[in-house]
């Protein structure tokens, strides 16, 4: 995106996949970083980054995800890096409780901290942000309505009359019945997506005789745990794990289902809504802003099996309703998500920051 237009990119991550390999518009450094607590594997990651960015002297410095984003702004601000700028992906601590969660509010509070800016992927995020008091208001904002990147409309996008042969013949290939409602489940699976209240809903569905199947895209993180949960005796679960090319199988669809119980902004739900795919989720953060309820989706109450299941069979069983809401779903994640209008708005928010490199906070002067 920056770099398109003349930016000098850096990208520091911990590895690369070969779409990033094969990009030689950015220059790559690699940092081992682990996704849990390692005080002397943080601690040697930390004096990497410190060191890199020190060398490098750029104007801007970016952190995205949990433990990178400290890691880098605290770096970025040992180095005296003038602006420092805090993607907000999620909030974990919201599913947490006890030491742990105490531990992980630090970490965020020091991470806001050491930032001068702090961006924000949904609305819904910056409130339950500003409510924890991790950050001062005018600190923290809004690019657009949200998202992290937005939707390409041309990669995501309704089921054409021509290709529907071969989806149908894909359908049976990967173990779907033909004719039998299809929910999607597309992400981590991991208990922070519900899906213990997923796997109670199938049941409850199955006992009421409302034939369905489910369509489970994603890394298993429970090593096993949920893909046997899911399973019906009648009707078990399809599995395909991590797929690169998620666009193909949302047109396999008839429902997309994220009972979550926090995130930031979930494509998923956005990459459905372009597909013409109604979505059913959860009334938590994140979750909340990316469907416009009873337009594009149903929302449900967190955790609660039969407030799902309920929302499931009306979409499954009112052929009328679901596709009243497949059809509102593309204008509406159009106007609001467009990768294209996404991109721009973000171009000139680090335009903005070029201009002014100014610490708002006023905690840590530069």
């Amino acid at each position: 995106m920056l770099s398109e237009i003349g930016w000098k990119v850096h990208l520091v991550s911990s590895a690369l996949d070969q779409g990033d390999r094969t990009n030689s518009e950015l220059d790559h450094h690699c940092i081992d970083i682990e996704r849990a607590p390692a005080p002397l594997a943080d601690l040697r990651a930390l004096i990497q980054m410190t060191i890199l960015l020190s060398k490098l002297k750029p104007e801007i410095v970016v952190g995205a995800t949990p433990k990178a984003s400290f890691l880098s702004l605290t770096a970025g601000f040992l180095a005296r890096i003038p602006t420092r700028v805090y993607f907000l992906w999620g909030l974990r601590l919201e599913t947490t409780s006890g030491p742990y969660r105490r531990l992980l509010w630090t970490i965020e509070r020091l991470t806001a901290k050491f930032s001068t800016h702090v961006v924000a992927v949904s609305p819904s995020l910056r409130d339950s942000y500003l409510r924890e008091n991790l950050v001062r208001p005018q600190k923290v904002e809004l690019v657009s309505h949200g998202s992290s990147k937005g939707v390409n409309l041309e990669t995501f996008r309704p089921a054409s009359q021509s290709e529907g042969p071969g989806l149908s013949e894909e359908f049976g290939a990967i173990g779907l019945v033909p004719g039998v409602p299809v929910i999607g489940f597309f992400g981590r699976l991991n208990e922070d997506k519900g899906l213990q209240a997923l796997a109670d809903a199938r049941n409850i569905l199955w006992h009421k005789q409302v034939d369905h199947q489910v369509l489970v895209v994603g890394n298993d993180e429970t090593n096993g745990i949920f893909a046997e949960k899911l399973n019906l005796a009648g009707r078990p679960a399809v599995f395909l794990g991590g797929v690169r090319d998620l666009a193909r199988y949302y047109r396999m669809i008839d429902v997309l289902c994220l009972p979550t119980l926090r995130e930031g902004m979930p494509n998923v739900c956005l990459e459905a809504a372009a597909s013409g795919v109604p979505v059913v989720v959860s009334r938590v953060t994140g979750a909340i802003d990316a469907v416009e309820e009873g337009i594009t989706g149903l929302v449900v109450e967190a955790g609660s099996p039969e407030s799902l299941a309920d929302a499931l069979q009306t979409l499954i069983s009112q052929t009328k309703l679901r596709n009243k809401l497949a059809t509102a779903s593309r204008p509406w994640v159009s106007a609001r998500f467009n990768e294209a209008d996404v991109c721009q708005a973000y171009i000139r928010f680090f335009e903005r920051l070029e201009k002014n490199p100014i610490d708002i906070s006023g905690e840590f002067p530069t």
